[in-house]
């Protein structure tokens, strides 16, 4: 009789193992699932609505140079170099704010530390800033500890002074080689940012001819460049603006935009302008041209020189 309970006491003891066993390997396997899934989920591929995300955009879009966005909605981003200006930046902000757009400000830190105030209020006001550089020097042409200076110092400031944290640059001239281009997507982080439709305010056209050479360039994805230390381009900006929204065009910060870009899709030639760098998004930079023929760089002092 003892002998019969001893051998149903095991029997029943080697069940309960076999059901303990069972119960913590389907626990285990559940763990293990739910570790792949939250895998899967980390690494997914994000949805249209989450592409335009800003912050998302910003985590899972590698640094690359871009003179346009590949999007067939009719999205632009107006874009303003060389400030901020102590009298007509605030003059262009006023222009903006009351035309509801948002535009993005690529500036130079010695202005930023000059006007303070107008740096912060471009971010108060939904803008975009980022970097140009110190003091304007062509990148490709600058010792390593200048070039240190002009890119490290300026991405200080901006961010000490607006509490915006930089991750744009536009090199100045838009000259670039292997060692800048490196240095600047690589060692600081930051996309690189051309454009693609240029009015060369700089040689102060007027502002009927800026705003033509704008509205007639423009284009889906269209990065437009201006300079907010001109008083033609200041005065061409609202019929700018009034022109495009007629054209159905409306408007975001560059980083908006880039948030928009489709790799696949292809430009169309009817998306060709006739004043824009020829520039290849992530190839070599060939110098612009102007009805076919190759236009020096911006390079001497006077273009930039700011107005009173």
């Amino acid at each position: 009789m003892l002998n019969a309970l001893s051998k149903m006491f095991f029997l029943l003891l080697g069940i309960a193992m076999l059901w303990c066993g069972h119960s913590t390997l389907a626990a285990e396997d559940t763990g293990w699932n739910l570790q792949m899934t939250n895998a899967a989920e980390l690494w997914r591929t994000p949805s249209k609505a989450e592409s335009l995300t800003f912050s998302s955009d910003k985590k899972s879009r590698p640094k690359a140079v871009y003179n346009t966005s590949r999007t067939s909605r009719p999205v632009v981003a107006l874009t303003f170099d060389d400030g901020p200006h102590g009298v007509l930046t605030p003059k262009l902000l006023d222009i903006l704010r009351d035309a509801h757009v948002r535009a993005t400000f690529f500036v130079l830190g010695s202005n930023v530390s000059a006007y303070p105030d107008i740096a912060r209020r471009i971010v108060a006001e939904g803008h975009e800033i980022a970097s140009h550089s110190w003091s304007h020097p062509s990148l490709t042409k600058v010792s390593a500890g200048r070039f240190e200076h002009e890119i490290r110092d300026t991405t200080d400031i901006i961010e000490r002074t607006t509490g915006q944290r930089v991750t744009m640059m536009r090199p100045p001239y838009g000259a670039l080689n292997h060692r800048v281009t490196k240095a600047l997507l690589e060692d600081y982080q930051l996309d690189v940012i051309l454009w693609d439709v240029d009015p060369l305010d700089w040689r102060r056209p007027g502002s009927d001819a800026i705003t033509r050479r704008l509205v007639s360039g423009a284009h889906p994805g269209a990065i437009l460049l201006a300079h907010d230390i001109h008083p033609g381009t200041i005065a061409a900006i609202p019929a700018t603006i009034a022109q495009l929204k007629a054209k159905g065009f409306s408007f975001a910060t560059v980083s908006e935009l880039l948030a928009m870009d489709e790799p696949t899709l292809q430009k169309s030639p009817m998306q060709k302008k006739p004043d824009a760098p020829s520039i290849s998004v992530s190839g070599s930079i060939p110098a612009p041209e102007e009805n076919g023929k190759s236009i020096p760089q911006r390079v001497d002092a006077e273009a930039h020189k700011v107005a009173e």
